[in-house]
Parts: C-alpha cells; structure tokens; sequence
C-alpha cells in the first residue's frame, strides 16, 4: 500500500474528532484522577504554607484508626501518624496542596498539619471532614483554617475552579463518564474502521464481520484501561485494587471466548455472542463488583487493608501511556484474530493503530 494513498488519513481523523459533540467525556483514555485542593490560611485570613502534612482516611467520623493516604514532608509532632509504608506525596505550591486518586472512598477524612518550622514543639494540629463522591477528573475544593485547636475544614468551590481543569467535583445527574467514554469510543473507532476498510477494498459483504469484532474487542479493552490501570496510581483502596484484578480477569476471559467463538464472520455465532453480552454483561457488573467488596472486606478484615491502601502507586503520566499501549498492541492481535479471512497483521495492526489514535486524541483534547 502506498503511502499516498493514506495521505487523507489524518484529515478524516480529525473530522471526526473536530465534529465530535461539546462536552463529551474522555474516549479511549484511562480514567482521569479525582483530586482535592486545599488552600491553608491563618485565623487573621493570612496564607500559611505547612512544614510537614499528612492525609489519612477513616472508617468513621472519631477516626479511631486512620489509614494515611498521603504525606508532604516528615511529620514527628505530636499527633502525627506513621505510615505502615511508604506512601505517596501530596503536591503543595506555597499554601495549596493537591492530591489525586482513582477514586476518593473512605467517608471522612483526617488532615494533620504542622506549621514550619519556627514554631516547632507544639503538636499537630487535626482536623476531620466527610468524604463525598467527585467526578472523574474533577477537583474538590477544601478551605483550611487554622485554629487554635485544630483546623476547620469547608468546601471551596472557587478553589476547585482555579485548579488548571477543575471545577467544583459534584457528581452530576448525566451518565456515569464511563458509559459516556464508551459510547464515544466505539462510535470513533468503528467510523475510523469503516473507512479504513474502504480504503484497503474490503468486500462489503465482509466489512459488517469487521465492524462486529471491533465493537465486541472494545467490551474487552475499554474495562481494562478504565478500571484495571488507574489502580496502579496513587493511594487507591483494597475494593479499587480488588476491582481492577476481577476486571481484567473478566476481560481475559472475554477475550478468550470471542477467540474461541471468531463471531465476526458466523451470523450464528455474531447473535449468540449479542446474547451472552445482552445477559451476561449485567451479571458480570453485579458479581464483579461484589467480589471485589468481599475481597476488600477480606484484605481490611485480615489487618492487610492500611497497608494496602496506603501503598504508593505510579502518576498518571505513568499509568495513562501505559492503558494506551496496552489498548494498541491488545486490540491489534485481538483484531488479527478474529478478521484473519479478511485482514493481514500489517493491516490490522494499522487499524488498531488509527482507530486507538482517534478516540485518544478525542479524548485529550476534551478532557
């Protein structure tokens, strides 16, 4: 195939990305991080940037055995805690710091601060505040005032906003971001798959059995970049981490019966496959998510889950590329696999390669 003939490629790629709708969530793109901001003040409202911070997660609101998440600094003052391990580092620029997880789920929060280190000696000082669900890629904003007995801790909306990307964090009444990300992949990459098909001078009697496997590999892939990699990031719980192994295990799985079955190009299978997905995909929801619940009550239960959950993990600049190159070479071989009648290696690995680049590019530019 000559290189001119792919010149207009990337032109259509773009199209497609330009005229995808406004405000759509990220496609093809590891899941953004949650993320909190605290901003630190005195009680004359002056800026107070601390020596040395800590952020721990309780079970309950007397945080009677908190679990620290993240740290700045070494913290020794009384009323420190001592972490069970290593554990990763909050972001602090002058009197705002910044953390980010996969998900933020304990439902309190203990912050412990101590002031610099001129006013040394005395203890740290505590405060508790309640967790609440935030938006993937959202920033949940916190005001911190320093008292004398401790912190006050109140939401700060306009905090959230000066966050490069953030807002206030609030769920919101649309679809869950990763049934919209889903949408959008497939939508991208079986536009892309079409006309890419067109181009190599597929049969259209065969481009259907196409277009089939690359939406049934999308139900492998996009659960394992969503769920499964973001769990390598920083402080993620033992039910995040739980739920990232029963997911790629269901994936592999998955994949394992498409390559077992090769629906693409079988009616009878395709409408076979259509039906264990329509039943089978519920099901797997449910009983995925409900092993990685008893499995993280198991870990918490055995005396395992602080250290677990308190684990430092790779950044997102880590864990995104890698979600990415495993979409790539995972749905290459996956396409090749299934569209062997049609398809060369070559040709499916330029299809993986353009259709992946597509949603990713959707979903930087929108995230």
């Amino acid at each position: 195939m000559r290189i001119k003939q792919l010149a207009w490629i990337p032109w259509a790629i773009a199209v497609l990305t330009i005229a995808a709708p406004a405000g759509v969530a990220q496609a093809n793109v590891a899941q953004p991080p949650e993320r909190m901001a605290f901003e630190f003040f005195d009680e004359a409202g002056q800026p107070v940037a601390p020596e040395s911070l800590q952020l721990a997660g309780c079970r309950e609101q007397t945080c009677q055995a908190p679990v620290v998440l993240f740290q700045k600094g070494v913290c020794k003052a009384p009323g420190c805690l001592t972490p069970p391990v290593k554990v990763p580092l909050l972001s602090c620029d002058v009197n705002i710091c910044r953390v980010e997880a996969f998900e933020f789920l304990y439902p309190y929060y203990e912050l412990i601060l101590v002031l610099p280190a001129s006013e040394t000696g005395e203890a740290a000082r505590l405060g508790v505040f309640q967790g609440r669900p935030i938006d993937a890629g959202a920033v949940r904003g916190l005001r911190v005032m320093l008292t004398p007995t401790g912190l006050e801790i109140s939401e700060d909306d306009e905090l959230a906003a000066r966050i490069p990307g953030g807002s206030s964090g609030y769920c919101s009444p649309t679809p869950p971001i990763a049934t919209i990300g889903f949408a959008v992949t497939q939508v991208t990459e079986l536009a892309v798959t079409l006309l890419l098909l067109l181009l190599f001078g597929i049969r259209s009697r065969l481009i259907g059995g196409v277009l089939a496997a690359v939406g049934l590999i999308n139900f492998a892939t996009f659960p394992v970049v969503w769920f499964t990699f973001p769990a390598l990031g920083p402080g993620p719980t033992t039910q995040v981490q739980a739920l990232a192994v029963f997911t790629l295990l269901a994936a592999l799985l998955y994949a394992g019966l498409l390559v077992r079955l090769q629906p693409a190009f079988h009616p009878a299978r395709r409408n076979m496959v259509a039906g264990l997905l329509a039943v089978g995909l519920p099901l797997a929801t449910v009983l995925i998510f409900g092993a990685a619940t008893v499995a993280s009550a198991a870990v918490e239960a055995i005396a395992a889950g602080s250290a677990m959950a308190a684990g430092a993990g790779l950044p997102y600049t880590v864990t995104m590329p890698a979600s990415e190159v495993f979409a790539y070479s995972a749905e290459a071989l996956l396409i090749f696999m299934l569209c062997r009648p049609v398809l060369s290696a070559r040709q499916a690995v330029l299809l993986s390669v353009l259709a992946n680049s597509a949603s990713l590019t959707l979903g930087l530019i929108l995230l």
